[in-house]
């Protein structure tokens, strides 16, 4: 040992002086593994196992989102169908009632037509009966006029 101790130029009293180093440093890290290095670990190994826990709670709270997005757009698409429906059924309902309207108003128009038809159909009539009333005291008048005329015109025997 003497001769690895002159390679670095020591003494023994050096040597020994490493050995007790040694030794005192083995005993410092023994008494400080468990006082301080075990719960600086242990506050490491809690530090990891929270931040995983969190990391997989998160992945958690990230895929529960997820499938609530899902679930919402799922709740948006069967209330767009609904909307979708209703409205076509709105649609077919006032097609409907535009076509009963129009049937009705159809009916109405004819109805109106052909009372005006009768209308005008007699006020023909009448005024065909009041032209012939008309032509007949024409007829009448002017043959008073004639006879009246040829007896004023009639020489006096």
């Amino acid at each position: 040992m003497e001769g690895f101790l002159k390679i670095f130029d020591l003494t023994p009293e050096d040597g020994r002086m490493i050995l007790v180093c040694a030794v005192l440093f083995a005993i410092f890290i023994r008494l400080l593994s468990k006082s301080l290095f075990a719960p600086f670990v242990a506050l490491l190994d809690a530090r990891d196992a929270a931040s995983s826990g969190a990391l997989s709670e998160a992945a958690n709270a990230e895929q529960e989102a997820q499938e609530i997005d899902k679930q919402r757009e799922h709740k948006i698409a069967v209330a767009r169908a609904e909307f979708v429906k209703r409205k076509m059924d709105r649609i077919a309902q006032a097609k409907k009632e535009a076509e009963e309207l129009v049937r009705q108003a159809e009916h109405q128009a004819q109805a109106f037509t052909e009372e005006s038809r009768s209308r005008i159909q007699a006020a023909s009539r009448d005024l065909e009966q009041q032209l012939e009333r008309n032509r007949a005291m024409l007829v009448q008048a002017t043959v008073q006029q004639i006879i009246g005329d040829m007896s004023a015109t009639k020489p006096s025997a």
